[in-house]
């Protein structure tokens, strides 16, 4: 018994003494590490400055130059040992031909040289092998990346290692490596002599997608097929738009194609190849889309959406194959040319309106729709013709509104009504003048609230023709293609124009159509002719004749000066408009004038000066039953058998101003005399002239004070008198 608890004693005082030198001695250090095999992503683009020489090869990109990632290789040391000393190493194995056998080796105790990496070392010693370079970068050796390893103390009990690319004493950056799967083992040590090891792979490769875009709205047309069914077989290549990608280059790039909506991942046949085209028939006519796909060599996918329209622009297609057509033509049964009849609608929410050429009118009135597009349920089809919005529409137009206004004269046809609603209220008022003589006097070169033309579905029948505003007025119709036509093959959209503004049925429709118009009764404003000197003002008053109801026109005024319109009787400057060169006036009330004062540019005579003309509002007068007149202007001569005496110019003036004269026979004695307001002679000079237009100048020292004077020419026959202003 002695002897078992002796042995016992020894026993436990030896386990004693164990536990106490562990204790002593301290734990293993404890790496924090991945211990499983971790993969590196890489989105980044080639250096071509690192892993590019002959002797390296990259076998997925077939390339000289090696795709290479920043990797972070790095763990953390957690250590209780009290001992100072703390060794870290770690050894690296690549493979560097991406063979699947990492067959180079870097050990941090013994490092290689700058910019050196000791390839297909592993097995040897770590300096066998053959030395190759890998940084191509211009700078000195000394400043090449070489393998290091980075210690640095986290805290009293923690370090971090870190196994780097070091480019100088004090520069470290992460080591780039290229792609494949490699592995690293570090191994720690402590100052009590513990040591721990930890080892895991690593994964370097590209994970980052290609970037593809498509064309969108590309439109075919279906060839020839059996049946009465075309066909159309499209490329991957049809809908590519660009293509890029960080690594593989774009013709390195795999496209493939599938119907959108038919399946999932990268399209293949069944042998295993991309699927690079898609084939459609009669069944897909109209709006398809497809998913275009791009696989890189790393495996990576991307697709865009790409949505295009199938015609049957060649008729391969029988089925479901109607005729569209229709005739567009005014009240008065003429056809109405170029209407432009537009498809609208006719495609499902969410997908882009593919452009389709308008239908345009024969001088007839005819059109049709192609038919080489199907047109959804939505479909709708709507005339449109916005040319010469004067065309037809003039000052009687504004007549017949104002008595229908007035009650006077009723437009009793609701296409008449609907032209004569220029703002589109759905009203008939005087706004609706208003906005047409804009029109007319070219303030607007259209109406702002209104088209040129309307056009509404023939068959509809207005439930008061009084005010066919009371009705929804149908301007388009739709095209419903799932309905077989009672009339065969064809199915018939036909409309009714009428011109906005046009009351009286007077707009041209079509070339067939010329303008009748005869207006050689013309007219007439009177004026005096006279000649003109620079800058000199004249008044001119136009009165219109007693049986014009009302007129409308354009003053060619390049050679003068407008300085003020006069409005007179029921006028006001609504019924004028100024250009540079030009003045419009529009009245559609009888007797109705107006004053001019404008001043000549340069001299001249009144008749060659002033003219009408057609160029901004067409120049015409109507009686009160609508018979149209020309408008013309009528100057009565000069006459010079007597004398005459012209307003001085400038006046008023200051430093000097000029007098004309005429004396219709040569030696005529004349006295010429200017006497102030209080009737003292203050210059007068008698002097012989010719025949003809003479002139006198005054200047300030002749008349040096300012005030009102007059002047007069005195022959032995008659005196004429003038008076001016000094200032």
């Amino acid at each position: 018994m002695t002897r078992i608890f002796t042995t016992i004693k020894r026993v436990l005082l030896l386990l004693v003494l164990v536990s106490l030198t562990s204790f002593l001695k301290g734990q293993a250090p404890i790496i924090t590490c991945s211990g499983i095999t971790v993969t590196h992503g890489d989105q980044s683009t080639n250096d071509p400055l690192l892993w590019n020489a002959a002797v390296w090869w990259d076998p997925l990109l077939n390339s000289k130059d090696m795709a290479e990632n920043a990797v972070p290789l790095e763990i953390t040391i957690t250590d209780t040992c009290t001992a100072s000393t703390l060794k870290v190493k770690y050894v690296l194995y690549l493979d560097l031909d991406n063979n699947g056998s990492q067959e180079t080796r870097v050990d941090s105790d013994t490092l290689p040289a700058a910019n050196t990496i000791h390839y297909n070392n592993n097995g040897l010693l770590v300096t066998a092998g053959e030395q190759r370079k890998f940084d191509f970068r211009p700078v000195i050796l000394a400043d090449k990346y070489r393998f290091d390893l980075l210690l640095e103390a986290v805290s009293a009990s923690e370090r971090n290692a870190q196994l780097v690319w070091r480019s100088s004493a004090t520069s470290t950056n992460m080591a780039q490596l290229p792609h494949g799967t490699h592995k690293i083992k570090w191994q720690v040590t402590n100052g009590c002599g513990q040591q721990s090891t930890c080892e895991y792979t690593f994964i370097v490769r590209d994970d980052q997608p290609p970037t593809v875009t498509c064309i969108n709205g590309l439109q075919f047309n279906f060839g020839g097929g059996n049946s009465g069914l075309g066909s159309s077989f499209l490329w991957a290549s049809d809908f590519l738009n660009t293509i890029d990608d960080n690594l593989t280059p774009g013709p390195m790039v795999k496209l493939a194609i599938r119907k959108s909506g038919t399946g999932t991942g990268f399209p293949t046949n069944a042998d295993g190849t991309p699927q690079t085209g898609v084939i459609y028939n009669c069944l897909d006519k109209g709006i398809n889309t497809v998913e275009l796909w791009a696989k890189d060599k790393a495996g990576n996918t991307a697709f865009c959406e790409a949505y295009f329209l199938l015609k049957d622009g060649n008729s391969y297609c029988w089925i479901d194959y109607f005729i569209k057509l229709g005739i567009i033509k005014n009240e008065l049964d003429q056809g109405i040319e170029d209407v432009s009849v537009l498809t609208e609608n006719y495609t499902q929410i969410g997908v882009p309106f593919f452009p389709i050429p308008a239908a345009m009118t024969s001088m007839s009135g005819y059109y049709h729709i192609t038919n080489d597009i199907p047109y959804g349920p939505l479909a709708t089809i709507r005339p449109v013709l916005e040319l010469d919005p004067l065309n037809g529409v003039n000052i009687w137009d504004l007549i017949l509104i104002s008595r229908h206004i007035l009650g006077l004269t009723p437009l009793v046809s609701p296409y008449k009504l609907i032209s004569a609603d220029a703002n589109q209220s759905g009203t008939v008022t005087t706004f609706d003048i208003v906005e047409l003589r804009k029109l007319i006097l070219g303030t607007y070169t259209k109406l702002p609230n209104n088209s040129s033309w309307r056009f509404v579905d023939k068959t509809q029948v207005f439930t008061n023709p009084e005010n066919p505003f009371a009705d929804t007025i149908r301007s388009y119709l739709p095209l419903a293609t799932n309905i077989y036509p009672p009339s065969g093959i064809h199915i018939y959209f036909d409309f009714t124009g009428t011109k906005i503004g046009d009351v009286d049925n007077t707009a041209i429709p079509n070339g067939f159509s010329a303008p009748t118009e005869d207006r050689t009764e013309k007219t007439t404003f009177m004026f005096q002719d006279q000649n003109l000197q620079e800058n000199e003002v004249v008044s001119l008053h136009f009165a219109a004749a007693s049986n014009i109801e009302g007129y409308q026109m354009t003053l060619d005024l390049a050679q003068f000066e407008l300085l003020e319109i006069i409005p007179q009787n029921e006028l006001t400057m609504d019924n004028f408009a100024v250009f540079e060169q030009a003045l419009t006036m529009v009245t559609e009330q009888p007797n109705q004038g107006f004053d001019l004062r404008l001043r000549a540019k340069q001299a001249g005579q009144l008749s060659s000066m002033l003219a009408i003309n057609d160029k901004i509002t067409r120049s015409v007068a109507f009686d009160a039953g609508g018979l149209s007149k020309g408008i013309a202007l009528h100057f009565n001569p000069i006459q010079k058998e007597t004398i005459q005496l012209n307003q001085n110019v400038p006046n008023p003036w200051n430093s000097s101003t000029n007098i004309r004269f005429y004396l219709p026979e040569a030696n005529t004695p004349v006295t010429f005399t200017v006497v102030d307001e209080i009737g003292r002679v203050v210059y007068t000079t008698t002097n012989t002239y010719a025949a003809g237009y003479q002139s006198i100048t005054l200047d300030e020292s002749m008349l040096p004070q300012a005030g009102m004077y007059w002047y007069s020419l005195t022959t032995s026959k008659d005196k004429l008198v003038q008076k001016m202003v000094k200032f």
